[in-house]
C-alpha cells in the first residue's frame, strides 16, 4: 500500500477564530462607547462655555414671594363678576 494523503486535523483554529471574533466584537463595542461618551462631554463643554442664552436672575431687594401671595388673597374677596 502507497501512503496517502491524510486529512490534517484543524487543530485550535476554531478556538482562535472564536477569540479574534470575541476581541474585535469587544474592541467595536469599546469604540462605540468612547464615541458616545466623546459626544456628550463634547457637548458639555460647549454648554459650559457658552454665556450667552443662560438665565441670569436678578439680585433686588425687593418684596418675598410668599408676601405676593398673601396679598393676592385678600385681594380675591373684593372682586365680584
Amino acid at each position: 500500500p502507497r501512503e496517502g494523503n491524510k486529512p490534517q486535523p484543524l487543530g485550535n483554529f476554531g478556538l482562535i477564530s472564536m477569540f479574534t471574533t470575541f476581541t474585535l466584537c469587544l474592541l467595536y463595542l469599546l469604540w462605540r462607547r468612547a464615541s458616545a461618551l466623546r459626544a456628550v462631554v463634547s457637548h458639555q463643554l460647549q454648554t459650559w462655555s457658552r454665556t450667552e442664552g443662560q438665565i441670569r436672575l436678578s439680585e433686588d431687594d425687593g418684596p418675598s414671594a410668599t408676601e405676593f401671595l398673601t396679598e393676592a388673597d385678600d385681594e380675591d374677596v373684593g372682586i365680584v363678576d
